[in-house]
């Protein structure tokens, strides 16, 4: 049975996803994607070449996107890759949480929230919401992945 989450009508109006990125955390990484799929079904996870579980684990979340990759490249390579299928899925807004289980599923509401409060030509969603300088979560319109050339 697919779950469409609590969340899932806000994460569509927003063209918003969930970005995990992971590496050898088969500890919890189950258990982080379970969290999140409460709150929605748009998630992509990015395992950056893990040698643990992490590959059977993610093969029991057929209702979200997988990516594997062979060779750990690094978080913030692994990353980049993943802001750029994101794009190709055709979604505007990446949030990003990590697959170690530090931090909650339920604080998407506090970055969906600052989306929704968001002006048309708005990029730079970070300088209102200042918990995204604290914790391993962001917030990354595509249109600023354009603007600085990481696409």
């Amino acid at each position: 049975m697919e779950t469409s989450g609590i969340y899932q009508n806000r994460f569509k109006a927003l063209n918003c996803c969930v970005l995990v990125p992971t590496y050898n955390n088969e500890r919890t990484l189950a258990s982080v994607v379970e969290g999140l799929m409460v709150y929605t079904n748009q998630i992509i996870v990015l395992n950056d070449g893990s040698t643990d579980n992490t590959r059977e684990i993610l093969q029991h979340f057929t209702q979200i996107e997988v990516r594997n990759f062979q060779k750990n490249r690094g978080k913030g390579k692994v990353l980049k890759k993943g802001f750029k299928i994101a794009e190709e899925l055709g979604y505007d807004y990446a949030i990003t949480i990590d697959s170690d289980g530090q931090h909650y599923p339920d604080d998407l509401d506090v970055f969906l929230s600052e989306l929704e409060k968001r002006n048309p030509g708005d990029k730079e969603i970070w300088q209102r919401c200042p918990m995204v300088m604290c914790l391993p979560i962001l917030i990354v319109p595509m249109s600023i992945l354009l603007l600085n050339g990481l696409r």
